[in-house]
């Protein structure tokens, strides 16, 4: 399940949520939102910030629970490092240690206020795609061959992240992303009985069915597979295989190598790719 992302302009301390997000630099420098969550709070950031709890460093990671005065039912500081040294590689790293540390937590949606954090040379739009592609891969589970838990934790669903509305952009360039790369993800961990070349000209026929201007067109004149397949799939050299074509408009076709179909599997099926 992809993670749905959403924009957001929300006061931190008045959002009710059962995560908020927030970054606090090295030597007890706030950012806005914890400033403004330490202010509500009556200084609980500082006081952690004082006592040695919170860092700043890259990769503290502190949570406080039903903080006094705040809406949400927990506040994670994400430790930036130095304010001075801050960068895009930095904020690439915070944004994935903070997802990771969202979804450690028993909760289905979260905001956060990173994306707010100024980044050299960077604008609001890379900041929020940056921010929603860090979520979405720390969400990520494979489940479509794995027997379900009986007592499995909730999953983080939804996300919404506080930044300017002209970042909308690169928010719906991270959505787009994000289900290309779930997509890929599942097929690329399907084990090979299943996820074989039949079962990906299929879905390739799939893709090309539901996205206007997408073909698939296999050829019907079979040609042979050299030694080299004994060594990539598990199949008889010597084995006759279909050529089949995926072009897209507006770009190159590409050719992949695909076995012919034989008898219907079943296999677990996966999301399509949309639109």
């Amino acid at each position: 399940m992809t993670v749905q992302f959403s924009l957001g302009s929300n006061a931190p301390e008045s959002t009710t949520t059962p995560v908020a997000v927030v970054g606090v630099y090295e030597n007890g420098v706030l950012t806005s939102a914890a400033a403004r969550i330490d202010t509500a709070g009556g200084g609980a950031i500082k006081r952690l910030v004082e006592a040695g709890d919170i860092t700043g460093k890259v990769g503290n990671l502190v949570t406080l629970l039903h903080p006094a005065g705040v809406a949400a039912a927990r506040v994670l500081v994400v430790g930036l490092g130095a304010q001075k040294t801050f960068d895009a590689a930095r904020y690439q790293r915070v944004t994935l240690e903070a997802a990771r540390a969202v979804g450690r937590l028993p909760v289905t949606e979260a905001v956060s206020w990173l994306p707010e954090v100024e980044v050299p040379g960077r604008d609001a739009a890379w900041r929020l795609r940056v921010a929603a592609l860090a979520t979405d891969h720390a969400a990520y589970r494979y489940t479509a061959t794995v027997k379900p838990r009986d007592k499995a934790l909730p999953e983080l669903a939804t996300m919404t992240l506080v930044g300017p509305a002209d970042g909308e952009a690169g928010l719906a360039e991270a959505r787009a992303i994000a289900e290309g790369v779930r997509y890929a993800k599942e097929l690329g961990n399907l084990p090979p009985n299943i996820c074989n070349p039949d079962y990906i000209a299929d879905q390739a026929k799939a893709f090309a069915d539901s996205h206007e201007g997408v073909t698939f067109r296999p050829s019907t004149a079979p040609t042979w597979s050299v030694k080299a397949s004994a060594r990539c799939w598990p199949w008889p050299v010597g084995r006759p295989t279909r050529r089949a074509w995926s072009s897209f408009s507006g770009t190159a076709a590409r050719t992949a190598n695909v076995p012919t179909p034989s008898s219907a599997r079943a296999s677990p099926s996966i999301p399509a790719a949309s639109a």
